[in-house]
This record gives structure tokens, C-alpha cells and sequence, in this order.
């Protein structure tokens, strides 16, 4: 089911080719979840201070992921860990405007996003090829030591800020899939602010306002310890308690 707040309509509009310097693909991230009813009165605080991307007139956009790990899924347990200077590895594909991209999202340990990407042909259940190359120039991992092992869903709205180098994502309409079975989240909204430096934001004020807290696991750990059993998820118990009327449908 789509999630199109009627609220959204009311935001200017703004295009991919005006994004610019608002790409931020190296940036501080910070998340929140909340249920999602509550999505269209935040989006009303928000509109005259941001506008909306838009992509072919749509402004809920269609996202599909396919993350990689080891067999032992190394990456995810370095996120379990906590460990700095760790990676993620995907296949992304942006559904409005049929645009892929093969996408190594680096996390620093000063707290730092930094991504790289490059456009690809579509999504591939396997590194090769320009892909293959990219990931291998640019980590020292090995593209046959790689397997896909979540597919991950979603909708999102996307808003930018009309003077800020900011941008406030949100995520709903959640639905992973692998192997294991598949795992829907319909009930809540994933949000991320996504700016140059850390910095106070309108948004931020507004989730402290509502007893909001920063923090939340990403969706590929989150989809992973979900599905797979007998995963290691201690450190991500808190979180995943917190979401406590997930369905889960094998």
C-alpha cells in the first residue's frame, strides 16, 4: 500500500537536476522511527521551511535495495559490534526515473557517511563486471567472497531545505525479503536527517518536542536479524523491541 499523505501535495516542488551540492554524499546522519499516523502532522510543521523532491510528478518515491555480505555475514556483525570504519554494499534502484546504482556507503569513525556510486545497467544478484572493478578499487573486498542476501522495499519522501545544505528522508511501507522469508514494518515511518555537519535542525527540535529519541538500526541490520535465525542481534535487542507489532510471514 502506498503512503501518499495528502500534506505532501502542499510542499514546493523541487527536481533531481536542482539538487546539486544537496547530494551530501558525505554527510552526518541521524535517525528516528515513529509510527506512521503521525508522519502527515510532522510533514505539516515542516513545509514552509522545506521543499519536496519530485520525480516524474511522483513524490513518494519507489526504492528497491539488494544488499551483499559474507557467508558468515561479516558486514552485518561489524555493524553489531559497533565496529568503526565499517561498510555497506548495495545495489539500489530508484523505481520513478529507472535509475540504478551499484552503492558502497562507508561509515567513518569520526560518525561520518561517505558514499560512492556509480550507474549500472540494473540490479544484479551478483558483483561483476564495472561493478566488480568499482568495488574492488574502492575496498579491499572481493566481489567473489560476496553473496546477496536481503532485498529491501520501500517508499520514501524526500525533503530538502530551502536554505540548509539538509535533507530529511522518509521511509515507509517497509518490506524485506531474503532466503528466510520476508518481513513487513507497514506501520511505521524510518526518518534520517542527512546534513553537511552535525548541526541543530528544525526537524530534530520538532522529534524532541514529541519524546522522540535519536537512534535506530539501519534496515539491512534490522531485515537481517529479523529473518535470519540463530543471527547474532543482542546489541540490536532494545531496538527491535521497539517495533514490537512487526508481522512476519514465512
Amino acid at each position: 500500500m502506498e503512503t501518499k499523505p495528502i500534506v505532501i501535495d502542499s510542499f514546493e516542488p523541487i527536481l533531481l537536476s536542482e539538487l546539486g551540492h544537496t547530494n551530501l554524499l558525505n554527510r552526518v546522519d541521524s535517525k528516528y522511527v515513529f509510527q506512521q499516523d503521525q508522519l502527515p502532522n510532522f510533514l505539516g510543521w515542516l513545509s514552509g521551511n522545506y521543499r519536496v523532491l519530485e520525480v516524474n510528478n511522483h513524490r513518494s518515491i519507489s526504492y528497491n535495495s539488494v544488499y551483499f555480505d559474507t557467508p558468515n555475514f561479516t558486514l552485518y556483525h561489524e555493524h553489531h559490534c559497533g565496529k568503526k570504519n565499517r561498510l555497506k554494499i548495495r545495489f539500489r534502484n530508484y523505481v520513478e526515473n529507472d535509475l540504478t546504482f551499484f552503492e558502497i556507503k562507508f561509515k567513518t569513525n569520526r560518525g561520518r557517511t561517505l558514499k560512492s556510486r556509480m550507474s549500472y545497467p540494473g540490479i544484479e544478484n551478483a558483483i561483476q563486471g564495472q561493478a566488480k572493478h568499482f568495488l574492488e578499487s574502492q575496498t579491499n573486498l572481493l566481489a567473489t567472497n560476496l553473496r546477496a542476501v536481503l532485498s529491501v522495499h520501500y517508499k520514501r519522501i524526500t525533503l530538502v531545505h530551502r536554505k540548509l545544505n539538509e535533507r530529511i528522508t522518509f521511509d515507509t511501507d517497509i518490506r524485506f525479503e531474503n532466503e528466510f522469508g520476508s518481513l513487513m514494518v507497514p506501520h511505521l515511518t524510518l526518518a534520517e536527517v542527512k546534513q553537511e555537519r552535525s548541526e541543530r535542525s528544525l526537524f530534530t527540535s520538532l522529534m524532541k518536542s514529541n519524546d522522540i529519541r535519536e537512534g535506530f538500526i539501519s534496515k539491512y541490520c534490522f531485515g537481517l536479524a529479523g529473518l535470519v535465525p540463530r543471527l547474532r542481534k543482542n546489541n540490536f535487542k532494545k531496538m527491535i523491541s521497539k517495533i514490537s507489532t512487526t508481522s512476519l510471514c514465512q
